[in-house]
Order: structure tokens, then C-alpha cells, then sequence
């Protein structure tokens, strides 16, 4: 039995902390005493240090189960610096490297070893986890953002459902790990890791006080950019943008009055991103303009501002974002720009992001016309796929794939440089859970509505955080609303609400915010004439407003109830059924 002087030891001598943060000693009890745990802490709450202190105090190997192959090594180099011996198991290993390291994690050669959960059903490393197994030499299982394993989480990932079949037939410890969990996110992770009733579920307080919060409305981003970057030179931050584009444009911006800024997003090489991060954690650059793709492999604690140009896609998002200012502890800012145009780019990535299930048949129906067992590498898969080849171009080709190796259906090895694929068994349609695909589709509707709705909500934004993740609200007087900063306020009994509210009573659910937006604003194009919308009563009698300043009325009226909107892929607007009756 491990004694708290040794876990108190080894924070100081190998991690150089003199104390630990909150919550992080309950954890490591918990683990340290082989019970399961579900730890939801805020980013920068050190939750790394929760599986990582046990892994050094108990005999044999601590396995940590990743998303991501960057944050994964990034963690690796960490604690090889500290002397910790680790590795990674993921794509990026070629045949030799993967065949060394699970012969070296099969002889314990490391403490801890951060593997996809991609790679969990592979034969070698069953092989491998099974030899442990039976010597009783697995310390501990870490499963790094755990919300991943929920279908209501952010970056639902089908892969990680498999990591309950680690845990047939053994008493290993599980530890859960991350920075955002609803309730319904918190109950699908403890299901899904089959945790029983003893286990410790330990929820750290999501505020950060020294964090900042703020929303500004703005119709050009530009001059809103300049005004807060203007005294901010030598401040380390983060510019989150939502395209690559937006990238492009902002960096252009930032360059003509810092030289010292670099930029970040999924068009440049490896090479590039890599030194573009390396530049930026060695303080060479100040600033970093980057698409979503960087800062999950970023643990820096001078971070003064991160400022996002457009409205992320979740509120799990701009929480872990925002989370990566101020992990010293000292004042930072987290400034989010807000137009209307940001939720029409998170409404294109959702219809593009989930595979046809149409497209996804006709790959099953291909593998299963093949002979067993198959082996086939990327571009003989491309050469036999012709019949659907114009939706498979490039990365769409990628996704599917991924779907079907995220189901457990096909899994690939690595021969030289040559990705080769290859049936896990012969495949059976009706097993292929394709509702997921509009499931996740509806889901992340959803949370789209709640981050605008915290775009354009007048309370306060920290109490709104606490309340979504369902930690106790507080009003924190340290936000843009609490201090009265960036507020555009919408009277919806006004003169301008009712005018919207008689327009929508003639045309009830018919159109959308832009087409209503430009009828009471009198617009002239082509398409509001084919509608005959021209010579209806209610055009043009908002002509003192620009078409955007109504939509963002509308917007804000239907974020307060006041107007209803479809959820469909052209949401169409109208008035709620009581408002109805009393008009």
C-alpha cells in the first residue's frame, strides 16, 4: 500500500509541484486504492497528473487511452524529459516501430503507454494486453477525454465504446478523464465503462476566475480585431479561426503590426505545423492565428488572451479553447467576435461532416462482394471503387473509412509506407448502426442553437458556462455582461419586435431569417420579386434598419423564444403557438 509521502515525493522530485491543485489528491486516492473514477475537471486543472502520478506508484504498465496522435506525442516527449519512460501506440508508427514498441510495452520497458482507440481490437495488441494481463502487470486504464465516449458528447468517436472490453474478466482500475461532461455525457461514460456504484465521481469547479469572458456583437471584425490587439504585442494568445480561410485573412491582417505571428491549420505540411507549435512554445512567436487543429497539444502557462475571430461550433469547444489562457493563474482574456454569418459556417461543416449512409451501403455491399479474408491497400480500394468515385474524392474517401474502422469492421497495418486494409470479419448490413450518423447530425444542431444562444443571451456568460456543464451557477461580475461591455439590447414587445411578429403571422414557417429580414427591410432582389413578397404589406416597413441589423433582431428574438425555427436544413421561422393567439 502506497503511502501519501511517496505520492507527495514524486509530485515534487519528478513533476517540481509543491502542492497539488484541487481535487487532484481525491482522485489519486481513488485510484491509488483500485477503485474506478470519473474525474470532470477544468481544462488546466492538471488532469494529466491524475493517471500519471499512479502510473509511477503502482507495479506494471499504465495504459492511456488518446484521441488524438499530436497530443498523444507531445505527451510522450513530456515525460521523457522528466525521465519517465513512455511511449505511443498509433498511424503514425510504421511496421518496425509499431512491432518494437509492443515487444518493448509486452517486457514493461514503460511506465505508461498512450494508445488509439483504433488500435484496441488489433491482434498484436490483444496479444500483447492479454500477456499482461495474465502476469498481472496492467497498473491502470486512463481514458483521456472520456466524453468521447458519448453519443451527447462534442467528438462522439465510436472507437472508444470498444475500451469496455478491456475490462472483461479483470479488476483494473479505470480512470476517466475530462474537461467537458453534461449529466447525460457523465451517466453514458459511467454505462458505457461499466462503473459500479462504489466508484468516485469527482466534478472539480468549472469557474476559472482569472479568466475573462467576453462577447461583442460586430458587424466588421476587422476593426473589432485591431482595437483589442492594438496593447497587446508582447501578450501571448491564440486567434481561434473557424476556416482556413478566415486564417489567411486575419494572419494578413495581424502581420502588418506584428512581425511576430504565425499561422496554423490543416492546408500546411507537418513539417510546417510542427515548427509553427515549436516556434510558439519557445516564445519566438507571439501569436498564433490558427484553425481548431492546434492547442490540443498545447500546455502553456502564459497564455494572456485567446480571442475567437468566429463562434465555435459547441460550448465544449469554446470551454476547452478558452481554457488553454491563464493556466498560470494570472488575469487573461477570452474575447469571442460574433456576427451573424459565423452560424451559416458551422451549418456547412455539419451537413458535410457525417458520411452518406447511402454512400456507406455501397461500400459495405463492395467488401462484402470480396473474397475473405481481404487485404487491400488505399489505392487498390480507390481503383475498385469507381462506380461511386465522385463522392469518394480525397479526405470524403477518408471519412468513410474511418467510419467503418470506428465500427470495428475493417481494420488496416502499416507495410513500409503502403496503408493496407483488411476485413475484421465478414460483414453483416444490418449491423452497421447508421442512425448514429443523423443522430449526430441533430446533436450537433442542437448545441449550435445553445452557443448562439450564449452568443446573444444579456445575463451573465460565466453563471451560463456553470449552468450548461450543470456545476452551481454564480454571478461573477468579471464578464462582458457583468460589466455592461459590447451590450446591444432587443426590446421584443417594441415597435421593431411587432412589425417582425405581424410579418410572420401573414407568413407563417414559409421562409427563413434572410428572406423576412429582406422583405421589412424593402430589399430588391430577384428573389423576393419570383415570391411576390414585393407587393406585400409588410415590405420595406422596416426600411430604416439594414437588412443584417433585422436578421440579428430576429435572431435574438427567436434565441429568446419569442420566434420559433425549424430544425431542418433550411430552417424556416414563425411565431410560437401562444404568441399566435395573442397577436
Amino acid at each position: 500500500m502506497y503511502q501519501e509521502k511517496e505520492m507527495q515525493k514524486v509530485l515534487k522530485q519528478v513533476f517540481g509541484f509543491e502542492q497539488f491543485r484541487p481535487n487532484q489528491k481525491e482522485i489519486i486516492d481513488a485510484v491509488m486504492s483500485g477503485k474506478d473514477c470519473l474525474a470532470v475537471l477544468p481544462t488546466g486543472a492538471g488532469k494529466s497528473l491524475t493517471f500519471q502520478i499512479p502510473a509511477l506508484l503502482k507495479n506494471g504498465v499504465t495504459f492511456v487511452i488518446s484521441p488524438l496522435v499530436s497530443l498523444m506525442k507531445d505527451q510522450v516527449d513530456q515525460l521523457r524529459k522528466l525521465g519517465i519512460s513512455a511511449a505511443y501506440i498509433n498511424s503514425s508508427l510504421n511496421f518496425v516501430e509499431l512491432r518494437r514498441t509492443l515487444a518493448m510495452t509486452a517486457n514493461q520497458k514503460f511506465k505508461l503507454v498512450y494508445i488509439a482507440p483504433e488500435r484496441i481490437h488489433t491482434r498484436s495488441f490483444q496479444f500483447v494486453y492479454n500477456h499482461l494481463l495474465k502476469k498481472q502487470s496492467i497498473a491502470l486504464l486512463a481514458v483521456d477525454e472520456a466524453h468521447c465516449l458519448s453519443h451527447w458528447g462534442h467528438d462522439f468517436r465510436p472507437s472508444y465504446r470498444q475500451i469496455k472490453e478491456l475490462r472483461k474478466y479483470n479488476n483494473i482500475p479505470v480512470l476517466a478523464v475530462t474537461a467537458t461532461a453534461t449529466q447525460k455525457v457523465r451517466d453514458d461514460i459511467t454505462r458505457e465503462l461499466k462503473f459500479d456504484n462504489k466508484a468516485l465521481l469527482q466534478i472539480g469547479i468549472l469557474d476559472r476566475p482569472n479568466l475573462k469572458y467576453s462577447v461583442k456583437q460586430v458587424l466588421k471584425k476587422e476593426n473589432s480585431l485591431i482595437e483589442f490587439l492594438k496593447d497587446k504585442h508582447e501578450k501571448k494568445g491564440i486567434i481561434f479561426c473557424s476556416t482556413r480561410k478566415s486564417v489567411e485573412i486575419v494572419y494578413s491582417l495581424c502581420r502588418k503590426f506584428n512581425p511576430n505571428v504565425g499561422s496554423y491549420h490543416g492546408g500546411l505540411s507537418d513539417s510546417d505545423r510542427k515548427r509553427v507549435q515549436e516556434n510558439f512554445c519557445k516564445n519566438n512567436l507571439k501569436w498564433i492565428i490558427a484553425t481548431n487543429a492546434f492547442g490540443m497539444g498545447v500546455n502553456l502557462p502564459d497564455l494572456r488572451f485567446v480571442l475567437h475571430f468566429e463562434m465555435p461550433g459547441s460550448m465544449e469547444q469554446y470551454i476547452q479553447e478558452t481554457g488553454r489562457a491563464g493556466r498560470d493563474g494570472k488575469k487573461a482574456e477570452c474575447l469571442m467576435l460574433y456576427s451573424l454569418s459565423d452560424r451559416k459556417i458551422h451549418e456547412f461543416f455539419i451537413a458535410n461532416s457525417q458520411p452518406d449512409s447511402f454512400v456507406t451501403q455501397h461500400l459495405m455491399d463492395f467488401f462484402n462482394r470480396q473474397e475473405y479474408p481481404l487485404d487491400l491497400t488505399d489505392q487498390e480500394l480507390r481503383d475498385n471503387l469507381s462506380s461511386i468515385s465522385e463522392k469518394l474524392e480525397g479526405r470524403k474517401l477518408l471519412r468513410y473509412l474511418q467510419l467503418l474502422e470506428d465500427l470495428s469492421m475493417i481494420s488496416w497495418v502499416t507495410k513500409g509506407n503502403i496503408k493496407s486494409y483488411s476485413l475484421n470479419d465478414k460483414f453483416d448490413l444490418s449491423k452497421l448502426p447508421l442512425g448514429i450518423l443523423d443522430n449526430n447530425t441533430n446533436e450537433a444542431k442542437r448545441k449550435l442553437d445553445l452557443m448562439e444562444g450564449f452568443c446573444l443571451q444579456s445575463t451573465c456568460l460565466r453563471a451560463s458556462l456553470q449552468h450548461y456543464f450543470q456545476t452551481n451557477p454564480t454571478i461573477c461580475g468579471n464578464c462582458s455582461h457583468c460589466l455592461d461591455e459590447h451590450q446591444i439590447r432587443i426590446d421584443s414587445a417594441g415597435p421593431v419586435a411587432q412589425e417582425i411578429y405581424a410579418a410572420l403571422k401573414t407568413h407563417p414557417m414559409r421562409y427563413g431569417i434572410s428572406t423576412i429580414a429582406e422583405l421589412l427591410c424593402g430589399g430588391r432582389s430577384q428573389a423576393l420579386f419570383d415570391r411576390n413578397l414585393h407587393g406585400c404589406d409588410h415590405y420595406g416597413v422596416l426600411s430604416d434598419y439594414s437588412q443584417i441589423e433585422i436578421k440579428e433582431f430576429i435572431t435574438k428574438l427567436v434565441h429568446k423564444g419569442a420566434i420559433s425555427r425549424s430544425n431542418d436544413d433550411f430552417p424556416k421561422i414563425g411565431l410560437p403557438k401562444i404568441r399566435n393567439q395573442l397577436i
